[in-house]
């Protein structure tokens, strides 16, 4: 995981009844639910600090949301980067 987190859209962050915040992760198989650490947030994105790793692939809509699901590869963020 990159030093600063994992960028990602925020449309692909969910939130447990309890307040614990989750992604999909698209696997050979399917899809797999990871709890993550949200460092930052904008009106877009979120920093992600736990829980992915580079290249994993976030969904961007859950099964029967959309017709057509679609998954994204998480890039790193570093100082460099512009953040959210």
């Amino acid at each position: 995981m990159a030093k600063d987190g994992l960028f990602v859209p925020r449309v692909a962050l969910y939130e447990e009844t309890a307040g614990a915040e989750y992604v999909l992760v698209s696997t050979g198989d399917g899809r797999e639910k990871r709890p993550v650490k949200v460092k930052a947030r904008s009106l877009s994105h979120a920093v992600i600090t736990d829980g992915l790793s580079p290249g994993d692939r976030v969904v961007l809509a859950p099964e029967g949301e959309s017709t057509r699901p679609a998954a994204v590869e998480v890039p790193r963020v570093d100082r460099k980067t512009p953040g959210p």
